[in-house]
């Protein structure tokens, strides 16, 4: 861990936003265990990671995080997403040229490319991942560099735009990447960044402050932040990505341009510090509900099955420490996890859970809860189902 100053404005002294000091992390056959401390800084109004994972640490989570993708069956992401579709459109309305030569920093598994491609746009995408660079490639035709934008080389290449889809969050010097994208930018290019929205989280056990997640904007802190490098937002929209399946919030997309250097504004800071706390707020009354709900549900239970083995679970564990007694296993659809224990509980596969018994499974998932619910129903067992949430849409503070 590394402690650091404002990301945006550079100032030493921030006070607490949020704090996890046991945030869970299972994935690629390996628990991570860290602590998350989020502050916000009195100047600005960014929240970022203080101290920041190093990068030996993300990195090491990551390559984890990569084996236990490339491990699974090719998965069904590798197509183009309605997310991305939308992506797509949102910046051919954008920018500003036709047929624009577009790079995409962390393009993934290439659907958002592909979609502008088919509008007619040159595209290229660089993307640290090998399995995901590869899967763009082969699935798609596309042109993508391996690593990380960083340490990519593009020599005399400029781009008509730039775009950083929900990478610009995870990324530990904002301010260097949006200087070296400006520097590749032609002439009138733009900048397409996309990020989670403070003014709009979703509340679930799986804590909005994720680990990886080492700044947190609003529109304002954002539009702040690239104006320190002389981006000048053209257009800014907030409440985006409403889609049921997508494992992101509401966002902020953010077209930017070149602009003259002058000093920025600051942000309201107040207004920072109001969202923060009603999404706090409605974060300790969720976990209230599930407490009460699952405690009620289980109570006279003695084979309580849980359904997943991740952060969510962990969380829910912290919610509700009278399932450590109550449940026999877990089942998740994740080979990786299975034949493992989690938590001291044996995870097995989802085809496995008629033979375990339950007299109740605990749905442990957000975004996934419906598609789970779906598939213990057409098992008959509805009845003995216990969900979370109300939809597994994006429920906002």
């Amino acid at each position: 861990m590394q402690t650091a100053g404002c990301p945006a404005c550079g100032r030493q002294h921030a006070e607490l936003a949020s704090e996890n000091p046991s945030h869970v992390v299972n994935t690629g056959g390996r628990v991570f265990e860290s602590r998350i401390r989020n502050v916000l800084c009195p100047g600005c109004g960014l929240i970022y990671n203080d101290p920041m994972p190093s990068d030996a640490e993300l990195s090491d989570l990551y390559r984890a995080m990569a084996r236990d993708i490339a491990d699974r069956p090719q998965p069904a992401s590798a197509r183009i997403l309605p997310i991305e579709r939308d992506q797509a459109e949102f910046v051919s309305g954008h920018a500003g040229v036709e047929r624009p030569a577009v790079l995409d920093i962390g393009c993934s598994m290439g659907g958002f490319l592909a979609a502008l491609r088919e509008t007619g746009a040159r595209v290229m995408g660089v993307e640290p991942s090998p399995h995901d660079a590869e899967v763009a490639r082969t699935r798609f035709g596309l042109d993508v560099r391996p690593g990380f934008f960083e340490q990519a080389d593009f020599g005399s290449l400029r781009f008509d735009v730039i775009s950083l889809r929900f990478v610009f969050e995870h990324v530990r010097d904002p301010r260097a990447i949006v200087r070296r994208a400006r520097g590749l930018l032609a002439g009138g290019g733009r900048l397409f960044i996309e990020v989670p929205n403070l003014a709009m989280p979703f509340v679930g056990l799986d804590d909005y402050f994720s680990y990886g997640h080492l700044q947190t904007f609003t529109a304002e802190t954002l539009a702040y932040l690239c104006a320190r490098e002389n981006m000048i937002p053209v257009a800014v929209v907030e409440g985006t990505n409403v889609f049921e399946s997508s494992p992101h919030p509401p966002s902020i997309r953010a077209i930017l341009r070149s602009g003259e250097a002058s000093e920025p504004e600051s942000p309201n800071v107040d207004a920072v510090r109001a969202h923060l706390a009603r999404y706090l707020d409605a974060r300790r009354r969720l976990i209230a509900r599930v407490a009460a709900r699952v405690g009620e549900a289980t109570e006279s239970c003695r084979r309580v099955v849980v359904y997943g083995a991740g952060t969510h679970t962990a969380e829910l564990w912290r919610a509700c420490p009278f399932l450590a007694e109550r449940t026999v296993a877990m089942v998740d659809g994740n080979s990786k996890l299975q034949g493992h224990r989690f938590l001291g509980v044996p995870v097995h596969s989802p085809r496995e859970i008629l033979s375990l018994e339950p007299d109740r499974i605990v749905v442990s998932a957000r975004t996934a809860e419906p598609v789970i619910a779906a598939f213990l129903r057409q098992h008959g067992l509805e009845e003995r189902t216990v969900r979370l949430y109300e939809h597994a849409g994006v429920a906002a503070a």
